[in-house]
Parts: structure tokens; C-alpha cells; sequence
């Protein structure tokens, strides 16, 4: 694989998009992978649905790391970081990367073989207190933007420059306990942008903008392509 020019070899990122509703005839297949505390946690969920959701995402996860890692699904262990961020441990050799998102149904499974990488995806829609979460948190070139936009497109615009900014948080293992005020490049004249700072670290963004009524990107500590593959 070819060298980047800041040194580090570029990266092939799996993405796999799910539509859970899709797929629950696999729910007792999933729920059987489980570990005892993902069972415990899904317990502690009120709601059946959400317990479905919840033991989908983690089975479907369980079964892609699998295949990449030559594993039995169900004797995967995995730790959390010091912000929550999950990883493999155990096995031969280096884990793979990985970073997951859910959206209602809507579920992304990120999978790279090595470098830090994360992944988010929302459902298109209004978010009532998003006009309030710009003013208050995204970065100058942003807000500007961003004002200049009303309903749909302001939605659309404004979900796409939150899942940039979570792609890129979850990639360095802060997930929201970083700073929203990331410029995601939302004022370029694509909508998008190569490069971002986060935390002093550098990293690579894209988009990822299939219709369907969903977007995501994808964010990378190396230049990466993407091999998306739509499972729904």
C-alpha cells in the first residue's frame, strides 16, 4: 500500500450501511452473540424496540469483526477508553479499527484494518434546538453558512456539518466530549473539506451523501478511500 506524503500509509475504509428493519428476522441470531453485559445493557433499555435496536447493531458489529479477524463472533471482547471509545482486545496480531452510528433504524459499521477512524450518520429531519447549537457551538465560517440557509436545506446542511464533526471526534476517541467548534469546511465551495484539526491531531474527512434521506462521513488519522457497500 502507498505512503501518504505526511508519511503514513493510506488506509481502505469498510463501510457497511444496515437498515435494521430489514433485517429482524436476525434478531435471535444476534441476540445469541451477546455478550453477558450487552445483555445486561439491553435489559436496561425500556422500550422493546430500542432492545431490538441495540442487540442488532451489536450482533451485525460482532459479525463483521469476525469475518475480518477469522473469529467466532461470540467470543469477541472489547474495552472502552477513557471517553467511551470501544476497540477489540485480544486475538493475534493488531485489531482492526472500527466505529459504528445509528440512526433510528439506520445503522454504519466503519471497519479499517489500522489507524485511528470513526464514523456518523443521521436521518435527515428538522432538530428544533439546532439554530441554538450553531449560535452556540459551531465554528465562525460555520454559523455563517449556515444562516444563510432555511428549512430543508438548512436541515440537510446543518446534519451534514454535525456528522463531520462527530466522524472526526469519535476518530480521536472523544465522541462529544470535544468541541463542537471544529471547522468542518461547511463554507468551501463543495461542502466538504480534505483535512481537519482536532485536538492538535490531523485528519481526513469525507462524506458520505447517498440519498436515501441520510447522511454521514467518515474520518481517518491517514488519507483513506472508502469501499461502501449498502446491506440494506
Amino acid at each position: 500500500m502507498m505512503s501518504s506524503e505526511h508519511g503514513a500509509p493510506d488506509v481502505v475504509i469498510d463501510v457497511a450501511y444496515w437498515n435494521l428493519t430489514r433485517h429482524r428476522h436476525r434478531l435471535e441470531e444476534c441476540e445469541q452473540l451477546l455478550s453477558h453485559d450487552e445483555r445486561a445493557r439491553a435489559g436496561r433499555l425500556a422500550l422493546p424496540f430500542l432492545r431490538e435496536r441495540f442487540a442488532l447493531g451489536r450482533g451485525l458489529l460482532r459479525l463483521a469483526l469476525a469475518r475480518i479477524t477469522d473469529s467466532d463472533p461470540a467470543e469477541l471482547r472489547f474495552e472502552r477508553g477513557p471517553h467511551g471509545k470501544p476497540s477489540l482486545v485480544g486475538g493475534v496480531g493488531t485489531p482492526p479499527s472500527f466505529s459504528v452510528s445509528r440512526s433510528d433504524d439506520d445503522l454504519l459499521i466503519a471497519t479499517a484494518p489500522f489507524g485511528a477512524i470513526g464514523c456518523d450518520l443521521e436521518r435527515i429531519r428538522p432538530v428544533p434546538e439546532a439554530p441554538a447549537m450553531v449560535s452556540q457551538w459551531f465554528a465562525v465560517a460555520e454559523r455563517e453558512a449556515l444562516q444563510r440557509l432555511h428549512g430543508a436545506a438548512f436541515d440537510h446542511a446543518f446534519l451534514a456539518a454535525w456528522v463531520r464533526k462527530e466522524a472526526a471526534l469519535k476518530a480521536v476517541g472523544l465522541g462529544l466530549q470535544g468541541s463542537l467548534a471544529i471547522d468542518t469546511g461547511l463554507a468551501g465551495p463543495d461542502g466538504t473539506r480534505a483535512t481537519v484539526a482536532v485536538e492538535g491531531r490531523r485528519l481526513w474527512l469525507a462524506d458520505l451523501d447517498r440519498g436515501g434521506g441520510w447522511v454521514a462521513a467518515v474520518s481517518a488519522d491517514r488519507p483513506f478511500t472508502i469501499a461502501l457497500s449498502d446491506q440494506s
